[in-house]
C-alpha cells in the first residue's frame, strides 16, 4: 500500500495485491499453499485506489476497486 498526502485535508492511497495464494486443508497437519495462479480461486489480482478528504465536519472516502478473475466454471 502507498498513502500520499495531496494537501492538509486531502489523502489518497493505491493498493495492489503481491500474491494470492489458495491454502488446502486449513488447520489441519496437512495444510499446504499452492502456487499463485493455480487452483479454484476466482481472485486473481486487486488493485483499489482509495481517497479520503476532510470537509463539513466530516471524512468523506472513496474507493474504486479492480479485479481479475477467471470464469465461473460450468457445471
Amino acid at each position: 500500500m502507498h498513502y500520499f498526502s495531496v494537501d492538509a485535508k486531502r489523502w489518497g492511497c493505491h493498493s495492489r495485491t503481491t500474491r494470492i495464494s489458495e491454502v488446502e486443508d486449513v488447520g489441519k497437519p496437512t495444510e499446504r499453499v499452492r502456487p499463485p495462479d493455480s487452483g479454484y480461486g476466482f481472485l486473481w489480482r486487486l488493485y483499489s485506489y482509495w481517497r479520503f478528504e476532510e470537509r463539513d465536519n466530516c471524512t468523506y472516502i472513496e474507493c474504486r476497486a479492480i479485479s481479475l478473475t477467471r470464469d465461473v466454471p460450468k457445471c
